[in-house]
């Protein structure tokens, strides 16, 4: 048995052994080897990051359209459509009540013949002042009488009033012309034609403005955005639409965020604006009403080298990841990063697609070209091949017959 001073001894001896060997192990630079226990890594990845804001959505038709009634035009005739048929553009709506101008074209039809009656009786008048005039002329020729001069001057100061006169029934006569013209177009525009695509959604029988509202086919998403979210959304960001009453999701637009509020603002109730989401594709399959749900992608990079949050740590205002290099040691790289969503980032510099980075609660302590072990995960190996095994042991065997 050992006295008491040799444990003392030996004691000491064991402390100093184990206090030398721990300070050569945290000793920087130190040439002792430091093996690091790493039991957590996975690979740099290539893929693709969305941050989304989710949102539940209303199907709604895209646009309305309206058809107002033109009393200018004249009275109500009939409506060619009724609420909900289809139209397309150039469908025939309603017509004006044509009597007002065919009342009008009558009296400017007895007008006009008045008028060439009238220069038709001008024209033989001034036929006969014409042949008159040439006799006179003749006389005129034969003695150059006082009374003949007279009659001569007063009847071509006549014949030239006739003439003013004729000019001033022809100039009436064109533009009575020019209003039956006018009014034979209009006859053609009493009948209203559609300028869209559409289903017809309201008529007013009682002619109350607007006559008639026609709703666009195409279908829009509808939803509210918070007044704490409205600044992280933008015009033209991408859409994701999707519902339990279609398999594939559907692509849209932001198409627009208005800027008042859905409601009346007050003071204890957060405000609200809407917006609206137009889809990429006509589609038959979201009918107006149907609830979906919406993912706003508000940032979004394809194609990027991800790591998990977890395998990078700051660093005097540097980011770094620990790789696990396949000589079995440990390397500190200093990286750049970008796009961050819930449990990955994008690493923009610094790392390559396959390599291992470490995934650990406190990466700085561990060191920089350290060797690293990991635990055997069997699960991980491959099951052995049974015929394998046999032809293995019939190797074996052989040998030891051999001998």
């Amino acid at each position: 048995m050992l006295k008491k001073w040799q444990l003392v001894l030996l004691i000491a001896t064991i402390l100093l052994f184990v206090s030398f060997n721990i300070f050569l192990i945290k000793k920087e630079h130190s040439k002792v080897e430091k093996v690091e226990y790493i039991e957590s890594w996975t690979s740099v990845k290539q893929g693709d990051l969305r941050n989304v804001m989710n949102k539940p959505g209303v199907a709604v038709v895209s646009d309305e359209s309206h058809v107002y009634f033109d009393e200018r035009m004249g009275a109500f005739s009939q409506f060619f459509v009724k609420e909900g048929d289809e139209v397309t553009r150039g469908d025939s709506l309603f017509e004006y009540s044509p009597k007002e101008i065919v009342d009008e074209i009558s009296k400017l039809e007895a007008r006009l013949e008045e008028i060439k009656d009238k220069i038709s009786s001008l024209n033989s008048h001034m036929s006969d002042l014409t042949d008159y005039k040439a006799e006179l002329d003749m006389e005129l020729h034969k003695e150059k009488e006082p009374n003949y001069m007279t009659s001569y001057h007063d009847l071509e100061r006549e014949i030239y009033h006739k003439e003013l006169e004729m000019d001033l029934l022809e100039d009436e006569a064109s533009r009575l012309e020019d209003e039956m013209d006018e009014l034979e177009e209009n006859m053609e525009s009493l009948t209203v034609k559609s300028e869209v695509d559409g289903i017809i959604k309201e008529i007013n029988h009682d002619l109350n403005s607007p006559l008639m509202t026609i709703s666009a086919k195409t279908i829009s998403v509808a939803g509210m955005i918070r007044e704490g979210e409205i600044n992280k959304v933008t015009e033209g960001l991408k859409a994701i639409i999707s519902s339990h009453n279609w398999e594939e999701d559907l692509n849209g637009t932001l198409a627009s965020i208005s800027t008042l509020p859905a409601d009346e603002p007050e003071v204890e109730k957060e405000t609200v604006y809407p917006f609206k989401v137009d889809l990429e594709a006509a589609t038959d399959e979201i009918l107006p009403g149907t609830h979906v749900a919406l993912e706003i992608i508000t940032e979004e990079a394809n194609g990027v080298l991800t790591a998990p949050q977890g395998s990078i740590y700051k660093k005097k205002n540097k980011e770094y990841v620990n790789i696990l290099t396949s000589n079995g040691t440990i390397e500190k790289r200093e990286i750049q990063t970008g796009m961050k969503v819930v449990g990955k980032t994008e690493i923009r510099s610094g790392v390559e697609a396959g390599e291992f980075v470490v995934i650990h609660k406190k990466p700085q302590s561990v060191k920089h070209a350290s060797q690293f072990i990991t635990p055997l995960k069997l699960n991980k190996l491959d099951k052995p091949n049974p015929a394998d095994i046999k032809k293995e042991w019939t190797y074996i065997l052989e040998g030891f017959l051999s001998r």
